[in-house]
């Protein structure tokens, strides 16, 4: 009886620069998602429109929260302008990556979008997807 035949395959798939060629978008993590833009429109009621959030229902943070909008609003305030520039600080350097990896402008537009409302987890995933690409060309050059 013949010994039995092992045979390796190396998967080469993430070496092939061809699938990196070309269009690419992935949306960021939906929970992730959900919950950054949930917190962002809460953190804005809590700025701009304090009496429609029911904060004495959410238990003790719902009193910290209360607290620091009665008595730190400025900061409140200037925390989530801060935020908000960050975002689309990231958003335009989203744009610039994609438009570099010359990208349509659509799905550059999309990525623009999707960095904007959720920031770095959107951001996060395209700076993967320009490493590894880079990293394929690499290997072909």
């Amino acid at each position: 009886m013949a010994p039995p035949r092992v045979t390796t395959r190396k998967d080469n798939s993430k070496d092939n620069p061809a699938l990196y060629e070309g269009d690419f978008f992935q949306l960021s993590s939906l929970p992730i998602s959900i919950i950054i833009i949930f917190l962002m429109i809460f953190y804005w009621f809590v700025c701009y429109n304090v009496d429609v959030v029911p904060l004495h229902a959410m238990g003790p943070a719902g009193t910290f929260v209360s607290y620091l909008a009665k008595h730190h609003l400025k900061f409140l305030r200037l925390g989530f302008r801060f935020a908000v520039i960050a975002h689309l600080l990231e958003a335009g350097f989203a744009y610039r990556i994609c438009r570099r990896m010359l990208f349509s402008r659509v799905t550059s537009f999309k990525w623009m979008v999707q960095t904007a409302l959720v920031g770095f987890p959107s951001l996060g995933l395209l700076l993967r997807h320009r490493k590894q690409r880079e990293l394929a060309n690499k290997k072909t050059n």
